[in-house]
């Protein structure tokens, strides 16, 4: 798989210079009359900043715009102007300032891995649909949705920690607004996107269009010693709105050859004393992968309080990845820690998946009590796997890579040849009905009640060996009721109940012949107790909770089992949005206590953990058009899992060190009459601190980024 280069400039430009007509405000939908009807303030942008820190609408947590005051359920939002300021460069970086949520497992730091409350969310979605992309957080990104807890009743099967939906950028009908932005870091190499949306005009004098292009080429190099990022995005979207209609139609393709980094080890009780800079793998290592997104988005309004929406999506991807894959620690014949490792990875890797969903939503009034119905269905189904694995022989002791002193280029990856039972194939199809009512008793209580009843089906087979055949299907039927009490406009208590469900699916070459082929669901049952209160421009949210799982699969030398429980509870608080028209803060706490099941904490979760972002503008005098902003993160330390093949002497699990890492920002808006400049720098890792954010196993530790500074320059036309 090629990259593709960068040829839709001509095209972005053409699409810019297309005619935009004055634009009037969309009809009201039967929801956003209910949401008006509640007083929601409503926010406009003036000027080069953007809407602040604090957002008061989520549509994540009832699957339509709702009030994040009235909602039963703590949900933190990151908004456009906070990823603006601080530039993450992936999902975990953005959501540093989220409680409850830390690094996981990065696939050789080519993938999101994430655990929300203790477990791994597995539930990372895409303006409410589950995506296949092994990186979410794309310049397409408009904002970060994160639901604390179940969300099995909208959205099927999930770990009950909660999801990430990332809501995307789409065609606006106002102004024209088109940036051109140029990126380098001192690290090497650069970065070019282009953004450009407004109207196109009317058909038939009723339905107005509008059109949206994000295209995006990163040649830069990777932060460790050797590697480089050649990527491709280009997001396409067009939009209608009438009278009673509003239609999106969005593609994404993202084309990415990344290196693959499986980090660093432990020798002997500790992690390996290196730069975080050195690598232990080789220069051939790479992941490529190839993914296009389609969505389709219809809302149509059948009355004043009845809308109808309608969502279908497909996914593909297809890719190939090669590692020098970390197999032990041991000492060579000079008494030298070395690390031995061996060539495989996987070739002809795909996935695709088709997705629909249909909700009405009715709000209507019986007995006093005002409704909001919610009735919908959804229907998933997901194809995986890969036409082959590649394997080499682990390096002999006299030529494994020295940890301390490495000499490159003892690997030959022509020498890894195809084993008989690397191709696989799953398949998996998921039907849900959801019922919900949202009760309001007056102007101070909120009862929400809802139910799911959904069926699955799994199949998973390895091609050419004798193996256990994955062959699990059932049903779930699913509970929520959350109560919601605001005694005042500014302060909100609730308490909720949810149970979730994530069927136990296996690779069948994973196990050993004769065992067993199908396994109950993981079951999760989540309580929850919160409060939020809104001050000064701020909104504060404090939540107490308990998950416990049961059923949870476990594969150890190849025979599987089932833990009967593990559980995460904890107290967490999130503050977020405006000190004033020109500060801005979010931060959070969260202290998680977990249990594997076994008697030991979850791998990655920390007990404690702190995130703050802070940023002001100067609007006025010398030194306006000037923004500067910090970003601050504590972890404490956590569980790092087994240390298998780790130097002799080491301990059969480790430990993870705590850390704290500081991001800075400094910005200048030039708003010349001819055209708008943004100079903006980001300092990564300001004060060079050595961290691990989270482990894959004693063999594979994942290194944060040493200190690197990014410059940008973004021109407005």
């Amino acid at each position: 798989m090629s990259p593709r280069p960068l040829s839709t400039l001509a095209v972005a430009v053409t699409l810019a210079l297309a005619p935009g007509l004055e634009a009037a405000e969309p009809a009201p939908s039967g929801v956003a009359v209910a949401l008006e009807a509640k007083d929601l303030e409503r926010v406009e942008v003036t000027a080069e900043r953007l809407d602040g820190y604090r957002v008061d609408v989520s549509t994540t947590a009832g699957k339509m715009p709702l009030p994040i005051m009235e909602t039963p359920q703590s949900i933190v939002v990151v908004p456009e102007e906070l990823l603006q300021d601080f530039d993450p460069i992936f999902l975990d970086d953005a959501l540093r300032t989220v409680s409850g949520v830390n690094q996981d497992n990065t696939f050789g730091n080519t993938a999101d891995g994430l655990t929300l409350r203790g477990f791994s969310a597995d539930g990372l979605f895409r303006n409410g649909i589950r995506t296949l992309g092994s990186r979410s957080l794309t310049p397409s990104t408009q904002r970060i949705e994160v639901l604390k807890g179940p969300a099995s009743l909208l959205y099927g099967n999930i770990e009950p920690g909660g999801l990430v939906n990332v809501v995307v950028k789409r065609p606006q009908f106002g102004d024209p607004l088109r940036t051109l932005e140029y990126q380098a870091s001192d690290r090497g190499g650069s970065r070019w996107n282009a953004d450009l949306t407004g109207p196109i005009g009317r058909v038939g004098g009723e339905v107005e269009l509008a059109y949206r292009l994000v295209a995006d080429r990163d040649t830069s190099d990777y932060w460790r010693n050797f590697g480089r990022y050649d990527n491709t995005f280009l997001a396409p979207s067009l939009s209608l709105r009438g009278d009673n209609l509003r239609a999106t139609l969005g593609h994404e393709y993202h084309d990415r050859d990344e290196p693959f980094d499986r980090g660093t080890v432990v020798v002997g009780d500790r992690i390996a004393d290196i730069p975080q800079t050195r690598r232990l793998g080789e220069r051939f290592e790479f992941l490529t992968e190839e993914t296009r997104f389609t969505e389709l988005d219809i809302e149509y309004d059948l009355g004043a309080y009845t809308l109808l929406r309608v969502v279908g999506a497909y996914q593909d991807s297809e890719g190939d990845d090669l590692q020098a894959r970390p197999r032990r620690v041991t000492v060579d014949s000079e008494g030298e820690p070395v690390l031995v490792r061996r060539v495989d990875g996987s070739f002809g890797r795909y996935a695709d998946s088709r997705y629909l969903s249909a909700n009405l939503v009715h709000e209507f009034a019986l007995g006093g009590v005002e409704h909001t119905l919610l009735a919908g269905f959804d229907h998933e189904r997901s194809v995986d796997g890969r036409a082959g694995f590649l394997l080499g022989r682990d390096e002999p002791i006299d030529r494994a890579l020295d940890v301390f002193d490495p000499v490159y280029g003892t690997l030959d990856p022509s020498l890894a040849t195809p084993i008989a039972n690397g191709a696989y194939r799953a398949s998996r199809r998921t039907s849900g009905f959801y019922l919900q009512d949202r009760m309001a008793f007056g102007d101070a209580w909120t009862l929400v009640l809802g139910g799911r009843s959904e069926r699955f089906e799994s199949v998973s087979r390895t091609v050419g060996v004798e193996a256990p055949t994955d062959d699990s299907d059932g049903d779930a039927l699913l509970p929520q009721v959350g109560l919601v009490f605001q005694p005042r406009s500014w302060m909100s208590v609730y308490a909720n109940y949810a149970e979730s469900f994530q069927p136990n699916t296996f690779s069948p070459a994973e196990l050993l012949p004769g065992s067993p082929t199908s396994f109950d669901p993981e079951s999760g049952v989540s309580v929850e107790a919160g409060a939020k209160v809104e001050f000064g421009g701020l909104r504060l949210g404090g939540a107490v909770f308990r998950i416990q799982k049961e059923n949870v699969l476990v594969i150890e030398n190849q025979l599987p089992r089932l833990v009967d429980q593990a559980r995460s509870r904890g107290i967490e608080f999130d503050l977020g949005g405006d000190l004033g028209p020109s500060t801005r803060l979010m931060a959070s706490y969260a202290y998680i206590d977990s249990d594997d099941g076994e008697g030991r904490l979850l791998t990655n979760v920390p007990r404690h953990t702190v995130g703050a972002a802070l940023s002001h503008s100067w609007n006025e005098g010398a030194l306006t058009g000037l923004s500067a902003g910090v970003s601050a993160q504590y972890v404490g330390d956590r569980d790092g899992g087994a240390n298998p093949g780790a130097s002799p002497g080491g301990p059969e699990f480790f430990n993870m060190p705590s850390y704290s890492v500081v991001d800075v920002f400094a910005a200048y808006a030039l708003d010349t009459s001819a055209v708008p400049l943004r100079f903006q720098l980001n300092l990564k890792n300001a004060f060079d601190e050595r961290y691990f954010p989270s482990s894959g196993g004693s063999l594979r530790i994942n290194p944060g980024q040493a200190r690197t500074l990014y410059g940008s320059v973004t021109l407005r036309f």
